[in-house]
């Protein structure tokens, strides 16, 4: 499987997120209320023509009451079945991110450059 171009992502995210909307019944002003993000920004997501930030995403997912992982779904999908573990746990459970990484930071030395 090829990987997505960031454009076509742009459109199965949108899409995605339409999906979502539809689901609960809501309009995008209603989605906008609820989340706080302007709907000519939800417009402009659902068109393809803009991604939203991951904040803006686990709001959309929380709001439609829908995983992560839905609003992702091909974008997931085009990378390996590991990773695609990893962004569903982790999608799903935003709550072991912080475990991960101080996990991931006791194995990796730290070097000139790194940020933390």
């Amino acid at each position: 499987m090829t990987t997505p171009t960031v454009p076509n992502r742009a459109a199965m995210i949108g899409q995605a997120l339409r999906r979502a909307r539809f689901n609960v019944g809501f309009t995008q002003e209603d989605l906008a209320t609820v989340t706080g993000i302007l709907r000519t920004n939800i417009s402009k997501y659902e068109n393809g023509k803009r991604v939203p930030s991951i904040d803006e995403l686990y709001a959309i997912a929380d709001a439609c009451a829908c995983l992560m992982s839905d609003l992702l779904p091909d974008v997931i999908a085009a990378t390996s079945p590991d990773m695609q573990t990893i962004v569903q746990i982790l999608t799903e459970r935003p709550d072991v991110i912080p475990t991960v990484l101080a996990t991931l930071q006791s194995h990796i030395p730290l070097r000139p450059g790194n940020l933390s």
